[in-house]
């Protein structure tokens, strides 16, 4: 009962403070930047290699904190479609961590940030380097941007690199 009442009467008393803070929830599409070669066997013959596209689709929240440096925490999910020679395979790939940004002319926060990244398949959890440009309407609660990560999982013993683009579209609260 008492934490009830220091949680109303502290979210009384900053209501002033709700524009420092800004949840951003959204959708996700992405593909693969550049050329990426998955292992098909392990014998790793030149014949055995294949090139192989990925295709995505997910979602995301962002919690940015609207200080003249941007904070915002996050997690995004993505579903990964492989489509290569050999195989078709999907995965999903969800990464928490945190991206900072200086807010340009009022709208525009390009940002770069970290974040722990896991598989579902096959694919071993890592670290991945987030980057972007997070695009604001003053008068419309919609966020409009460019969303990339490269990250370096091991699959079959051998890293490769996972290096995505995305657009992302998401309302603001």
């Amino acid at each position: 009962m008492l934490a009830a009442a220091l949680f109303v009467g502290f979210a009384g008393s900053s209501a002033q403070a709700l524009p420092l803070l800004g949840l951003e929830a959204g959708g996700i599409v992405g593909l693969n930047v550049g050329e990426h070669i998955r292992d098909i066997n392990i014998n790793f013959n030149k014949s055995d290699l294949a090139y192989a596209s990925y295709l995505s689709y997910g979602a995301y929240a962002r919690l940015w904190i609207k200080t003249p440096l941007r904070i915002a925490p996050f997690i995004k999910w993505e579903d990964v479609a492989t489509k290569g020679i050999a195989a078709e395979e999907r995965f999903n790939n969800v990464q928490y961590g945190g991206v900072v940004g200086i807010p340009l002319l009022g709208i525009i926060t390009p940002y770069i940030g970290g974040s722990y990244s896991t598989f579902t398949r096959q694919y071993e959890n890592t670290w991945a380097f987030n980057y972007g440009v997070h695009i604001t309407f003053p008068i419309v609660p919609i966020a409009f941007g460019i969303d990339g990560s490269f990250q370096r999982p091991k699959t079959e013993g051998h890293k490769v690199d996972l290096h995505r683009i995305g657009v992302t579209l998401a309302l603001q609260f």
